[in-house]
């Protein structure tokens, strides 16, 4: 169970700076000077899609008949 909820957070983090990207984008905000502030936005990205496919892993291993 400690796992699921370090991976809720996580996804959750990561979320937070995902819609700060997207936001940046759309609005041009002046976040995205920044480079480390790039740098942490785009390995959110990466690590989002990470977990993205690790939960979708998980769920199938699950659904396997036992």
């Amino acid at each position: 169970m400690e796992n699921k909820t370090a991976l809720i957070v996580s996804g959750v983090i990561l979320m937070t700076f995902f819609v700060l990207g997207l936001l940046d984008i759309m609005y041009s905000l002046e976040i995205m000077e920044n480079l480390v502030t790039k740098i942490v936005l785009i390995g959110s990205f990466i690590a989002f899609v990470v977990y993205i496919i690790k939960a979708n892993k998980d769920g199938h291993k699950k659904n396997l008949p036992k």
